[in-house]
């Protein structure tokens, strides 16, 4: 339980109202309920607390709203994920090794760690400290985890791959396997040994059955903060920049180069060798053919400037009418022939 006055300060925000009043959880516009803050984003929203009366409301600077305890704040979105972090914070875990669990010998696990039933730990591996592995997890050979990360059930993170701190993978999902390489021997595909590893930088966070190959030889990189989303499939030999966002069902090729700040809507589809510029912005099932610029919003199939795109998507629904004016002015030239 906290007042309204001091959740206003966690969350960055200008309390308008009793600060003396109390808060006891937080709960959804839909659902509010008379102990608990909520979050208001759109003022087509508001007619929603008409009939209720939350503890406290996270809105706005600009939003009209009266007869409410209101926390008003700069990035609302922002202060909404404080909130939440505040009243639902991070599960306490008992450091120690399951009894089913199977950690050869060689590996190194840090005391307050915690290693979930019937996990593998490979030979020459380390745990760092206070990090979560949940049942079910296959860690390679000679694989390295740092401090405070969260594996959730039945992830696989292969030999030799690195893992650093503070980093999310959650389940099934998929680190170190193969890169898809094959040469054709007169007639046969011929499987290249993929020797390489996959580096994931501090702060990274990997949705559920993502996949990341191991690079051919070096290392399929994934830089320092980035978000993957469910789905993912990253080929052998990329290399992720930093704090990028990774939307589901996006497909990278091998050898792609992405610079830091970029956003990639929900099934992208990037080609081999392709590089995308520093905060580039790539729309929805864009797919992309060659090299993006940086800060660029592109969209399409093939991807291209998004106004332009969005130009072609016009003149493409006028294209029964252009067509049927192009058919009259052929048949008015074989009449007048």
């Amino acid at each position: 339980m906290i007042t309204a006055g001091e959740l206003s300060e966690i969350v960055r925000g200008e309390l308008e109202g009793n600060d003396e009043k109390l808060v006891k959880g937080i709960s959804s516009l839909d659902d509010a309920a008379m102990d608990t803050v909520v979050y208001v984003e759109k003022q087509k929203d508001a007619w929603k607390l008409d009939r209720r009366k939350p503890a406290a409301v996270i809105c706005s600077r600009a939003l009209k709203l009266e007869g409410h305890n209101l926390i008003r704040c700069k990035d609302t979105r922002l202060s909404f994920g404080l909130a939440m972090r505040y009243f639902f914070p991070p599960e306490e875990h008992i450091g120690g090794i399951h009894p089913t669990a199977v950690v050869e010998e060689g590996a190194a696990v840090a005391p307050d760690a915690s290693i979930g039933a019937h996990c593998f730990i490979g030979a020459g591996t380390g745990i760092g400290a206070g990090t979560v592995i949940h049942p079910g997890c296959h860690i390679g050979q000679n694989v390295s985890i740092g401090k405070d990360c969260l594996l959730h059930p039945n992830v696989t993170v292969l030999d030799r791959c690195k893992i650093g701190e503070r980093v999310i993978l959650h389940s099934g999902c998929v680190i170190g396997a193969d890169g898809f390489g094959y040469v054709n021997d007169d007639g046969f595909q011929m499987k290249v040994p993929q020797v390489g590893n996959v580096c994931v930088e501090d702060d990274v966070e990997v949705g559920a059955n993502t996949t990341i190959d191991r690079a051919t030889l070096g290392t399929t990189r994934i830089g320092r903060g980035t978000k993957i989303d469910n789905l993912v499939q990253i080929g052998h030999n990329c290399n992720i920049g930093e704090n990028c966002i990774i939307c589901g069902q996006v497909g990278f090729s091998g050898s792609c180069t992405i610079g830091d700040g970029v956003i990639l809507a929900g099934q992208v589809g990037i080609s081999d060798h392709i590089t995308i510029g520093e905060g580039a912005i790539l729309g929805g099932k864009s797919g992309v053919y060659e090299n993006v610029p940086e800060k660029v919003f592109y969209s399409g199939f093939p991807a291209r400037p998004h106004r332009q795109t969005m130009r072609i998507l016009s003149l493409l629904e006028k294209l029964p009418e252009l067509a049927a004016k192009i058919d009259d002015i052929a048949h008015g030239d074989d009449e007048q022939r």
